[in-house]
């Protein structure tokens, strides 16, 4: 994919802030999973939490999250 910026706003930016802008807005617009957002800012998952908190954007996890979080752990805990 290639996108066009007006000049003068692609003036203001360096490539990997826009893919960093980018994938933050696929991440809190629910369109992509944190692993994927993280990928397309080329960035580890912990580094793209980061940068979450840093925007004060919150991380989506919601009960289905939760409970399969617990459902691991047990499964781990041989439970």
């Amino acid at each position: 994919m290639n996108l066009v910026l007006p000049e003068r706003v692609e003036a203001t930016l360096k490539p990997h802030e826009a893919r960093l802008d980018f994938a933050v807005g696929l991440y809190s617009g629910g369109r992509v999973t944190m692993g994927t957002a993280a990928e397309v800012a080329g960035l580890s998952i912990p580094e793209f939490q980061r940068e979450l908190g840093r925007r004060r954007i919150p991380i989506n996890y919601g009960p289905e999250d939760l409970a399969a979080d617990i459902q691991a752990a047990r499964e781990l805990a041989g439970q």
